[in-house]
């Protein structure tokens, strides 16, 4: 059963950042990864509650 709906709020637009000594590149929007955004019906509830617990996060993180 899928409880958890997609976070995303129509702004689909990329960016990449260097993160941890990493380039991400995710969605200004919502700031799923791409890889989170390209694979989100295949999640369960719970890793789909996890990405989105780390959004607000992440979403400070990007934003330095």
């Amino acid at each position: 059963m899928d409880n958890q709906q997609s976070p995303c709020i129509n702004i689909c637009r990329y960016n990449s950042t260097n993160f941890e000594n990493v380039e991400v590149i995710y969605c200004v929007g919502c700031y799923r990864l791409y890889d989170e955004i390209s694979n989100w019906t295949s999640y369960s509830d719970s890793e789909k509650q996890l990405i989105k617990t780390n959004l607000e996060i992440r979403k400070v993180k990007f934003n330095l």
